[in-house]
């Protein structure tokens, strides 16, 4: 039987919780060592500074997002024969060389507020919420990432609490808040991309690698080169107007977004011979696994087996991903 189709975004929406000093009071962070928490998702949302990593190592598809629609990166394929490969293994290992943002900064992510405007203007409810700092910063209650009260963090080694003891935010905190102040206005452009293609006529109903059951969207080739192209069939005033609309389209970076997501599709057979490769080696790679787990195993080791803890993985992409968005927006 197939699983029952879910993602990030279904998961957000229906378990996640707004951060609050009074309700996580005595939380605190475990140290994060594998993707395993998402390995029953078909797929992550991306924000726009990441679109052309992910896109190298990931086929992405968009998912609608109640008025809106969002880029997504697929961790599940569909096969026409072998079943659905998916691309986190059961040690939490994902099968790629860029690990989307969201996925970095799990249990933690943004819940925007419920937008009840005109679907006339995307730019004005900044992506699905009534503006873009109204997004509430949640964490996931059932992430085996989050130790619940006193007893449980101090018997988990190396967890750093949320909140201090007069309920003000801990530096780990302020970290994670950090990152999420810089990430957010490119969630909402990457929404916003995405939604320009859809109200355009420019994305259709996924099929072939799509996971059973996920109702997701991918780019309608023809409709793209027709929509690019279809300015030198018209003449006069209706030509401008068509230049005008393009010009509008890869300026909220649409195009680019297209673009990425069709190339994104030619990572998916080399996916699959990957995954079969990759099959095949953890035999071999299971007591390397066990010395990484040890004590004293090396440090060289850790780095070639052991996904980096959460915070070494937040740390090393704020930078990143923050250069990426201040140098899009011109600033």
């Amino acid at each position: 039987m197939p699983q029952p189709s879910s993602s990030l975004l279904k998961t957000i929406k229906e378990r996640y919780q707004p951060l609050s000093a009074s309700q996580h009071a005595h939380w605190s962070l475990r140290p994060f060592t594998d993707l395993g928490f998402a390995a029953g998702w078909d797929t992550v949302p991306l924000g726009m500074s990441e679109i052309q990593p992910a896109a190298a190592a990931l086929p992405l598809m968009f998912e609608r997002d109640g008025p809106m629609v969002r880029p997504v990166a697929l961790l599940r394929l569909s096969r026409a024969s072998g079943g659905p490969l998916s691309l986190i293994d059961g040690t939490g290992r994902l099968l790629s060389f860029y690990t989307p943002a969201l996925l970095r900064l799990h249990p933690f992510a943004l819940r925007p507020a419920p937008w009840t405007g005109p679907l006339s203007d995307p730019e004005a409810r900044q992506a699905g919420g009534t503006r873009a700092d109204s997004a509430l910063l949640c964490l996931d209650p059932e992430s085996p990432w989050l130790a619940r009260d006193l007893s449980e963090s101090s018997s988990a080694p190396g967890a750093e609490r949320l909140f201090d003891l007069n309920g003000a935010p801990t530096p780990a905190l302020t970290r994670i808040a950090d990152f999420f102040d810089q990430f957010r206005p490119g969630y909402s452009r990457a929404a916003i991309a995405a939604t320009a293609l859809q109200r355009a006529g420019l994305l259709r109903r996924a099929e072939g690698i799509v996971p059973e059951g996920a109702k997701l969207l991918t780019v309608d080739r023809a409709a793209l080169t027709q929509f690019c192209a279809g300015g030198e069939d018209a003449a006069g005033a209706e030509s401008v107007e068509k230049a005008a609309l393009v010009a509008a389209m890869a300026q909220k970076g649409a195009l680019e977004l297209a673009y990425a997501q069709i190339t994104s599709l030619q990572r998916v057979p080399h996916l699959e011979k990957a995954h079969v490769a990759w099959q095949g080696e953890d035999a071999g790679l299971q007591h390397e696994r066990e010395d990484v787990a040890a004590p004293n195993g090396s440090d060289s080791a850790r780095r070639t087996v052991a996904i980096d803890s959460f915070m070494d993985a937040m740390a090393s992409s704020y930078s990143r991903d923050r250069n990426d968005y201040f140098d899009d927006e011109g600033t």
